[in-house]
């Protein structure tokens, strides 16, 4: 289990570290079920109550056929990874007698490589130790080897033999396997290949194709564009003809379900914020510090019914990165107002600074819910966000509700469970998924969707209304905080809200942007702001000064390289 280093400085990571985060090339991935892309969007129920963001999944049926194939076909047994012969699996059982011992080696052999049913992976995974689960899983679902520390036992491999599915890749495909890609997928492709031949061509064309990834302008015609010119630039043959394939893909249609799955969109916000969280930001963590100290004071003036009512609010929704705050662990295990205070005044990583953000709306719909009773009065720096999410942010979210259910979130970002998952952070516990929450619906697009989707940006829970509660929150308390930093707030507002899975780095930009009129001196009217232009690249004006920008690019580039990597991993 990876901690999280409880570093207080904002010194972005050591390059050695990236290094080690970069993913090795997955010289096991068979090319039909690379085509990670060609999957469909899925999304899981959302919960009715308007400030949340709730669940529920398919699980695909074993095949009888595959399952014989494991549990009686030695001659059909898959081979094993790369690099290690079948023959030399190490004994991972305790046998009675040889031929006992012989055959649990076979059974475990035939079962490398082959698909589990995502319920019983999941339930194994669920039972891991410290040491890790008894079976190495990768990101498809697919069994990679059995751990050397654990006693396999027989139950156990008929339990998988019964569990084998066909590949998700092979069975969840909704168009053929020459479907064009999403522009994103294809610009992140195109980026692969540039960077496997240095030379001032390929390095001029590679900056193009990064500042064109971050940017807000990004769109199909935009890459399109830039594929024209690499086309007429790039020397080599070979790298020629694939970009001329990448041009004729572009100019194809794509269905709205592949816009929304936005791989490589989710994993560059997915990486960044991870890294956020690792290696916080000083200012960041000075904000949250500041808004800690005024959410116990907002707290303490109200009566002990919102109190009660935000620990259960928590309790119910228990995230998985929970675990790694000591004081988030300690409150929940005794609530009391003395162990809530020690919790709000410890920002000492960035697990502990979006305690506070995530602390700070949960109370913030503890009020809503007691006011909604009639217990206290509303509020007015709550009436007005109140009215702000009722009048237009709510109109703004994804009309779907997902089938599926039991899909759990466990490690950070706003992945798709058929998406590897390659954040740095291993979180010890689980919970809620909400990035499975909502589901986009094409003939019933919200204008924000429309826009983000058309500008290739993830669409997780549509505009956030959790942004605007924080913020109303944050101009309350500004009032008796005066040197609490706003924009290092909306850093921390959006890295917490992506680290949770319950939105995209767009959705939270759109909601501070359009919240903006709710506190401007003329009182401007809220809503869409047509200037609003998005894109990645506003992420670094959450930056408070040039400094500040210039460490969030750095760590946009950083967070790109992954990217890629991953896709050589992943998908090349």
């Amino acid at each position: 289990m990876n901690r999280i280093p409880s570093k207080t400085t904002g010194a972005v990571p050591p390059a050695s570290n990236d290094a080690a985060a970069t993913p090795r090339a997955n010289a096991t991935t068979s090319a039909p079920e690379r085509r990670l892309l060609s999957l469909p969007f899925f999304g899981r129920l959302a919960r009715p109550a308007p400030h949340s963001t709730g669940n529920a999944p398919h699980v695909p049926q074993p095949r009888s056929d595959i399952r014989a194939r494991a549990a009686k076909s030695p001659d059909q047994s898959v081979s094993p990874p790369k690099g290690r012969p079948s023959t030399s699996a190490p004994s991972l059982f305790t046998a009675a007698d040889t031929a006992r011992s012989a055959e649990m080696e076979e059974r475990l052999d035939r079962l490398r490589g082959l698909t589990i049913d995502p319920k019983v992976a999941n339930d194994i995974l669920a039972h891991a130790d410290n040491a890790g689960g008894p079976v190495l899983f990768d990101g498809f679902g697919r069994i990679e080897d059995f751990s050397p520390l654990h006693q396999i036992q027989p139950a156990l491999v008929s339990k998988l033999e019964n569990a084998v599915i066909e590949p998700l890749t092979s069975t969840n495909a909704r168009g053929p396997r020459d479907a064009p890609r999403a522009e994103r997928d294809i610009l992140v492709r195109a980026m692969h290949l540039l960077g496997m031949e240095h030379n001032p061509v390929n390095q001029a064309l590679l900056d193009d194709a990064k500042k064109l990834f971050l940017s807000g302008s990004f769109s199909r015609n935009a890459v399109a564009s830039f594929l024209e010119n690499a086309v007429a630039r790039v020397d080599d043959v070979l790298l020629h003809d694939q970009f001329t394939k990448l041009a004729t893909e572009i100019a194809k249609p794509v269905t709205v379900p592949q816009l929304a799955d936005n791989l490589y969109g989710r994993t560059f916000e997915s990486l960044l914020v991870d890294d956020l969280v690792r290696w916080p930001p000083n200012g960041m963590l000075r904000a949250t510090r500041e808004l800690g100290r005024g959410v116990v004071e907002t707290l303490r003036s109200y009566p002990p019914a919102v109190f009660h009512e935000m620990v259960d609010i928590l309790r119910n929704d228990v995230r998985p990165w929970f675990g790694l705050s000591p004081s988030m662990a300690r409150f929940l295990a005794h609530p009391s107002m003395s162990t809530f205070e020690a919790s709000m005044s410890d920002t000492s990583s960035g697990i502990e600074a979006i305690k506070v953000i995530n602390v700070a709306q949960r109370m913030v719909l503890a009020i809503h819910n007691v006011s909604e009773r009639g217990e206290i009065d509303r509020p007015g720096w709550y009436q007005r966000c109140f009215d702000f999410y009722s009048d237009f942010l709510s109109s703004q979210k994804p009309g779907g509700k997902s089938q599926l259910s039991g899909v759990f979130a466990r490690n950070p970002g706003n992945w798709l469970h058929y998406q590897p998952n390659a954040a740095s952070t291993r979180n010890p516990w689980q919970g809620t998924s909400w990035t499975h929450s909502r589901v986009v619906t094409p003939d019933r697009l919200s204008l924000f969707e429309q826009d983000a989707l058309a500008r290739g940006q993830p669409i997780v829970n549509g505009a956030s209304g959790q942004t605007g509660m924080v913020v109303s929150l944050a101009h309350h308390v500004g009032q008796t905080h005066p040197n609490m930093s706003h924009r290092d707030l909306h850093l921390a507002i959006m890295t917490c809200l992506v680290f949770n899975g319950g939105h995209s780095t767009e959705e939270v930009l759109f909601a501070l942007d359009a919240t903006k009129g709710l506190y401007a001196p003329a009182r401007i009217e809220p809503g869409w702001a047509s200037g609003f232009r998005g894109g990645y690249e506003a992420i670094a004006e959450l930056g408070g000064t040039e400094a500040d920008k210039r460490m969030l690019r750095d760590r946009m580039d950083t967070a790109l390289k992954r990217t890629i990597a991953y896709h050589a991993k992943y998908a090349a």
